[in-house]
């Protein structure tokens, strides 16, 4: 059994799962806007009016990423998020 199967087996791992999957879906949709339109990280952080060291913090997974915030890197971007709901994960 591999620890990506362990994690699957339970209620609490593939919540933990579930957590990482939407938070790496996430900011790579926004670190792929930035560099589509050009925007450095130094630029987002002022739009937002925040440090450049507490953005690359979120963005690198090292605080929790709020949906607020989520919400405001996007207005910040000009554009806005696709949510899709997919197949419940199995349980084993």
């Amino acid at each position: 059994m591999t620890l990506y199967d362990g994690f699957r087996s339970t209620e609490e791992g593939r919540r933990l799962l579930n957590r990482a999957a939407l938070n790496v879906a996430v900011t790579e949709s926004i670190l792929e806007r930035m560099q589509e339109e050009g925007v450095t990280r130094r630029t987002l952080s002022k739009r937002l009016g925040i440090s450049k060291r507490k953005l690359n913090r979120l963005l690198n997974d090292e605080r929790p990423l709020k949906l607020s915030m989520v919400a405001d890197m996007l207005t910040a971007l000009r554009c806005q998020l696709e949510v899709q709901v997919t197949n419940r994960l199995e349980e084993q």
